[in-house]
């Protein structure tokens, strides 16, 4: 895991979608987040201990295609991701620790910086399918955390609430108390590079997954 010191930064951006909206000053706590997504060989660890449920099946599925233990593992649900990071003794990120993670304190669009070459990330039409985790070293984020950018979409803890920038609590948020969709992060392979802004969100169903969904843990300083 990498560490994130406690500190401000400003979460959103003018430029996305209007639950993206407004940037505001969000403080976080120290905390640790993981330096890699959690890999198929990770995962399986967690379904050999009876902690998890193998992930759906669908086309593309890494578990199905026996592709290697260090590629992310994907057709995961909210759950599976939660039931995996509590077996692990961690927890799913919140929406601001997982974007602070990703671009740090400077405003940065990108963990990288502020301008796309095309080799810092896996999206559509790079690579054509998930790729090793940390594949992408010219990606890296300010805090050292690889592929938080394309890969796989990651499932963060928060409910997704899209005028929540602007009623959020200055410090820690923890996100809505409930909603009916879960929040993913990141961009992914399948997606284009309109995904991979570290401000991007995505609402999706908790129950629901697909070929580009993974996810990564963290816990407390």
């Amino acid at each position: 895991m990498v560490l994130v010191p406690e500190g401000l930064f400003v979460m959103g951006w003018d430029t996305g979608d209007p639950d993206e909206r407004p940037p505001h000053p969000v403080f976080l706590s120290a905390y640790y987040i993981d330096q890699f997504e959690v890999t198929i060989g990770r995962y399986r660890q967690c379904v050999e201990a009876d902690a998890c449920q193998e992930p759906a099946y669908a086309p593309n599925c890494s578990w199905d295609k026996a592709l290697a233990d260090t590629h992310p593992i994907n057709c995961v649900n909210r759950q599976s991701a939660l039931d995996y990071c509590a077996w692990a003794g961690l927890r799913l990120p919140t929406e601001a620790e997982w974007e602070k993670a990703a671009r740090g304190t400077d405003g940065r669009p990108y963990p990288w910086g502020y301008e796309l070459e095309g080799d810092e990330a896996n999206f559509r039409f790079i690579a054509g399918a998930t790729e090793p985790v940390g594949s992408r070293p010219q990606g890296v984020s300010p805090y050292g955390a690889h592929d938080m950018a394309g890969n796989v979409w990651e499932w963060v803890a928060d409910w997704y609430g899209d005028a929540y920038y602007a009623e959020s609590p200055r410090d820690n948020p923890p996100g809505p108390l409930r909603g009916e969709f879960g929040v993913l992060r990141g961009g992914s392979w399948w997606f284009e590079q309109e995904s991979l802004p570290a401000a991007n969100r995505q609402a999706y169903h908790p129950l629901l997954t697909d070929i580009d969904i993974g996810f990564r843990c963290a816990r407390d300083f």
